[in-house]
């Protein structure tokens, strides 16, 4: 292939969003560019249906109904979806204070704590 032939193929880079919906620039160039991904920060997600109409217009853009969309939700300050419309995932710290008194407890409720968070964001 030459390399002046267009190619449908995504590019290795995410891209994040201004705001709740897209904007018709931003459409264009996601479009354009065709990232792999794309990721969501607070800014993005007001609630479940409104983050999933965005979710879906992200993809729409790129052609790609099944691209990885990112978001940062470890639980305590490092969370991006809130209260009240998303769970309140504890922060590390709680489980390491817990690893101090019994491990094998504070493995165990970090898998629970990732499985509710994966729960939560598996269907956007």
């Amino acid at each position: 292939m030459a390399l002046s032939e267009p190619t449908h193929h995504s590019n290795a880079v995410i891209y994040g969003c201004s705001g709740t919906v897209l904007t018709a620039d931003e459409k264009n160039f996601f479009a354009d560019a065709r990232p792999v991904g794309f990721i969501l920060f607070q800014r993005n997600c007001e609630n479940p249906d409104q983050a999933q109409r965005l979710v879906d217009d992200l993809r729409a853009c790129i052609g790609v109904s099944d691209a990885p969309v990112l978001i940062d939700q470890e639980g305590g300050r490092v969370r991006r979806l809130k209260p009240p419309h998303w769970w309140e995932a504890p922060a590390a710290a709680v489980f390491r204070q817990l690893a101090l008194k019994d491990a094998a407890l504070a493995v165990e409720a970090a898998h629970l704590n990732a499985q509710l968070i994966a729960d939560e964001l598996i269907n956007l």
